[in-house]
């Protein structure tokens, strides 16, 4: 059961942070923005998962669903103001495989 309630913490945590993502993204560059949420889920999220227990263990990956998608919204942005349009389609499904391939 544990399984489950961690990926739905993930889940939330990005949900989260696609809803928040307009308040924050005006105020910073997208380099910027991306390296802030790539190392706070590294930080905060990644190292100290395999040391808790299960509450402590959906805190922390509802922080990493949010980092995550703190990185992805922006890189697709990125993607798809630099891609040309008949290219966009290809790109986007390259980004999608690459970002799902663990």
């Amino acid at each position: 059961m544990s399984i489950p309630l961690t990926m739905a913490a993930f889940g939330v945590g990005a949900t989260i942070l696609v809803l928040a993502v307009g308040l924050l993204n005006p105020h910073l560059s997208p380099a910027r923005f991306i390296m802030i949420g790539a190392l706070g889920t590294i930080l905060l999220a990644f190292f100290p998962a395999s040391t808790v227990g299960l509450v402590p263990l959906m805190v922390l990956w509802l922080l990493a669903g949010a980092g995550q998608n703190w990185v992805n919204l922006p890189t697709q942005t990125l993607i798809a103001n630099l891609t040309p349009s008949a290219f966009q389609g290809r790109v986007h499904s390259t980004h999608f495989a690459w970002n799902h391939l663990r």
